[in-house]
């Protein structure tokens, strides 16, 4: 009798471990193929004749060692932009973003994890809402100087809501991090350097003369000091000049 509950418990210990090692597999798959989609989807974006720069992020459960050891394989786009370097030395190219146009959005959507889209001056247009409604991890676009016109980008904004548009002048993007940095633009330091930062990106050259719209957005892992850092990069940018400023989730 005993050792039959004790054959019955190694079964069922064994048939859970299983199961346990079969998803831990699966997922393994999973982000092994998403990982090249993602690849393929560059690769055919970047064989066009405008600029593509990306940003990627690795769960937070997956260490570093580990994400190296298996080639990068759990990384995702976050942030995508079609602009950059307007020469690419190396083909011998002249780059422009304008050559991006609705043919080519469906290839977005194999970016799962993408939360930022900057489509500035290309080629667009109300064609495309329905797939950038899709993008459904999205949260900030900039369709800025694009062939959208204003009843597709209401109809984005009342489809997604959860989304910060910036559609008709420049954004500034603040970005607040989780171990309590900022990045505004290209720089990135300490929640002190808020409104140096702001200041030198409307002086930068995407600021076209303009009083730009500023969005501020914090990262899902940032919970210590959330509020306070939003309040004081808001009256950093106040003091700055910025008169439009969008915050996500607030």
């Amino acid at each position: 009798m005993r050792f039959r509950r004790l054959t019955r418990f190694r079964l069922r210990t064994l048939l859970i471990l299983m199961a346990v090692a079969a998803v831990l597999i699966g997922s393994i798959r999973y982000a092994v193929d998403q990982h090249h989609l993602e690849q393929d989807a560059l690769a055919q974006l970047r064989e066009y004749r405008f600029p593509v720069t990306v940003k990627v992020k690795h769960p937070w459960c997956v260490p570093d060692r580990l994400n190296s050891r298996f080639n990068h394989v759990f990384e995702r786009v976050v942030d995508l932009s079609i602009a950059g370097q307007s020469l690419d030395w190396e083909r011998g190219l002249s780059l422009d973003r304008r050559n991006f146009n609705d043919e080519l959005v469906p290839l977005l959507s194999r970016f799962r994890k993408l939360r930022r889209l900057n489509l500035s001056w290309t080629q667009i247009s109300d064609e495309s809402v329905d797939e950038l409604v899709a993008l459904r991890s999205l949260k900030v676009l900039d369709i800025s100087h694009t062939r959208i016109e204003d009843a597709g980008i209401s109809e984005f904004k009342r489809r997604r809501p959860d989304c910060l548009v910036c559609d008709s002048q420049p954004g500034i993007f603040a970005h607040l991090h989780g171990d309590l940095t900022i990045t505004i633009g290209d720089e990135r330091g300490q929640l002190e350097d808020a409104a140096k930062f702001l200041t030198q990106a409307r002086r930068g050259p995407d600021a076209f003369g303009y009083v730009p719209r500023l969005f501020i957005f914090a990262d899902e892992t940032l919970v210590r000091r959330r509020a306070q850092m939003i309040r004081e990069v808001r009256q950093a940018a106040l003091d700055a000049g910025y008169q439009n400023i969008q915050i996500e989730g607030l």
